[in-house]
């Protein structure tokens, strides 16, 4: 209930402000017209201040120390940045690659899902997992799978320009194996 006060307040702070920063994460909530109230608002304010800083944070910076080990990519960022306004940012295939590798090389949730089997299932390498198995998967080794990725545990963003099925199937799993840990 005091978090929810909270972030209440920080939207109520918001509505009083002349000039607000545009563009910060707040901004672009309020400004939002898909939310049909403050209260709605709130609600994400405070996924941000409980769950969303953390593991952001930690993602930042994990991509800010490969680019620190990495000049040369650090130096075709910055001209990348340098030759676009900020609105297109996200329109950058380097930038993308860049977050992707460092996010595959540095996941949130390296230790993966835990799950209970539905059905019976035989590994490629002949073994029985039974049906109600506790099954464990984690996420570190299949985002460096060497049957999958060329150098696993390097910082390679370029691997992004032309990436195989597996790897996206390998990439995305962090999110759709995460939704049922986090939501």
């Amino acid at each position: 209930k005091r978090i929810n006060m909270l972030s209440m307040k920080i939207i109520n702070g918001y509505h009083e402000l002349e000039n607000p920063t545009k563009d910060t994460i707040l901004d672009r909530i309020m400004n939002n017209k898909t939310y049909q109230n403050d209260m709605e608002r709130a609600a994400d304010v405070t996924t941000l201040l409980i769950a969303g800083h953390d593991t952001t944070a930690y993602s930042i910076a994990w991509i800010l120390k490969e680019i620190a080990k990495h000049p040369a990519i650090q130096q075709s960022l910055r001209t990348s940045l340098a030759s676009c306004s900020t609105d297109e940012f996200d329109k950058l295939p380097l930038l993308r690659y860049i977050v992707k590798e460092g996010m595959r090389l540095h996941p949130v949730a390296s230790g993966g899902p835990v799950r209970v089997l539905g059905r019976n299932i035989k590994t490629s390498h002949g073994y029985l997992l039974p049906q109600g198995s506790i099954i464990f998967m984690p996420l570190i080794l299949v985002l460096r799978d060497p049957n999958v990725y060329d150098n696993p545990d390097s910082f390679i963003p370029s691997r992004w320009e032309n990436p195989t099925k597996e790897m996206n199937d390998s990439f995305f799993a962090i999110f759709c194996w995460q939704t049922k840990l986090c939501g």
